[in-house]
């Protein structure tokens, strides 16, 4: 950088070699530091506005990928989607009904420890051929949910329920629970005895009820060598007591005082 004749430039000097490395000349090329000033003033307005675009540009393209993820993401934060991610691991482990999901190409994504302990205790450690999967599959294709069906699994007769999973109105899997039948079996087996024990106990109370009727009734008319007949028999006569105390008691039958 020199002042020149007309101002300050911008110089470079080049040396010229001939064939055989001989310097001969010099080429000198020069530019006017006004227009290199002028030329500055000029892209200075033309930079601004292309970072001033950029980050618009960065801006929107983040707002935009960030509600695409949101809608991903069903609005979940981060922390919410560990937290109910924890949660499913912890309910699926605790859950004694088998579990099993497809994706929307009939590929197993998901299977808890108890489905394994159930389908996976057999000499069939596979679900290629399995009625189960079928169902999923069923299900998978026709959008429908299928409840308490029995299927057979390595031996095994299952009661499962299979429901498909949609998002945004498409099927996009499916999921099946289950459970041994023969627990469901033992479950309802049992139940029906408490019910018979409730009913037998309703049944005696009803008796013992009458009986004490009987009783009182009798020991009102002073009764006593009847009391202690009542008192002694056995409960199946109790009926034909109670038909002779209400008998009793029709005051036609009454002494007169």
């Amino acid at each position: 950088m020199n002042h020149g004749v007309l101002a300050p430039a911008l110089r470079v000097f080049t040396p010229v070699f001939n064939e055989r490395h001989q310097q001969i000349g010099v080429v000198v090329v020069g530019i006017s530091l006004s227009k290199v000033d002028e030329q500055i003033a000029n892209s200075r307005w033309d930079v601004l506005l292309t970072i001033l675009f950029s980050a618009l540009v960065c801006a929107l393209g983040t707002w935009s990928l960030v509600r695409g993820l949101k809608r991903v993401l069903l609005g979940l934060e981060p922390h919410e989607i560990s937290t109910q991610f924890q949660q499913r691991q912890a309910m699926l482990h605790a859950l004694k009904e088998g579990v099993v999901a497809v994706d929307a190409h009939g590929e197993v994504n998901l299977i808890n420890p108890a489905a394994e302990e159930i389908l996976f205790s057999g000499p069939d450690k596979t679900l290629v051929h399995s009625p189960l999967l079928d169902d999923l599959q069923t299900v998978l294709q026709s959008g429908e949910p299928m409840y308490d069906r029995e299927l057979g699994c390595n031996g095994l007769l299952l009661i499962g329920n299979t429901v498909p999973i949609r998002s945004q109105g498409a099927v996009v899997g499916a999921i099946c629970t289950f459970r041994d039948k023969t627990e469901v079996s033992q479950l309802l087996q049992r139940l029906d005895g408490m019910m018979s024990y409730v009913d037998a106990l309703r049944t005696t109370s009803h008796e013992f009820m009458n009986k004490l009727h009987v009783i009182l009734g009798l020991l009102n008319m002073k009764s006593y060598g009847k009391l202690e007949n009542t008192c002694c028999r056995p409960p199946t006569a109790t009926r034909r007591t109670s038909e002779t105390f209400n008998i009793a008691l029709n005051p036609r039958w009454w002494p007169a005082s």
